[in-house]
């Protein structure tokens, strides 16, 4: 995946491996970067979150706050999972053997498994939790942050983490209260439709 993302133009091949290598101690992942995959992907706001995370890593304030300034100007967010179902569904993966195709799904499972341990913003949420009530003008980004993510963030963790910083901040508790029940909703919607007899027929298995 280091090899494909480090030739690409594609921002889903390059998002696939820089969610591989979260955690990773393969020295090719020195290679993949958020800001590398901000270059490609400009008009997603989801990696101007991750690339201010990384510069507040390496403690570059400029880059930080370029990179938040994006964040919120950008309108759309795409995660750029990849799409197991189609890959699976795919000719090429169809004409193959069975037990090819089993080592395939098995393959698309781990990367899935990786992608739920995403980098979680913790820079972000630190940054926004310790200063919101020191500075105004961070204050002011901070709450624009939180009710980006709360408003648009298609990931459960995104929405946590906007809520948490909607409370450190100030929102009132009716309204955080009321986002963390919305939430809990949709977290028991998945799990109902995972259960559902359905899932488990052979075609769907």
């Amino acid at each position: 995946m280091v090899k494909l993302a480090s030739a690409t133009t594609d921002p889903d091949v390059y998002a696939t491996a820089f969610y591989q290598c979260q955690g990773s101690k393969n020295a090719l992942c020195s290679q993949i970067s958020a800001a590398q995959w901000a270059k490609l992907d400009p008009e997603n706001s989801v990696v101007w979150l991750f690339a201010a995370d990384a510069a507040m890593r390496r403690n570059d304030d400029d880059a930080r706050d370029a990179a938040l300034a994006r964040f919120l100007k950008v309108p759309t967010s795409n995660y750029r999972f990849p799409p197991l179902a189609s890959i699976l569904q795919s000719d090429d993966v169809q004409k193959r053997s069975p037990l090819t195709q089993q080592t395939i799904g098995i393959g698309l499972v781990g990367i899935r498994a990786a992608e739920s341990t995403f980098p979680s913003y913790s820079k972000v949420n630190k940054y926004c939790t310790l200063t919101s009530t020191v500075n105004d003008s961070k204050r002011a980004i901070c709450d624009a942050i939180a009710n980006k993510l709360v408003a648009q963030d298609d990931q459960v963790l995104g929405k946590y983490l906007g809520v948490n910083m909607g409370k450190k901040i100030g929102w009132p508790a009716d309204r955080t209260d009321s986002i963390v029940a919305e939430i809990k909703g949709l977290q028991e919607f998945q799990i109902m439709e995972s259960l559902a007899p359905e899932m488990f027929n052979a075609r769907n298995v």
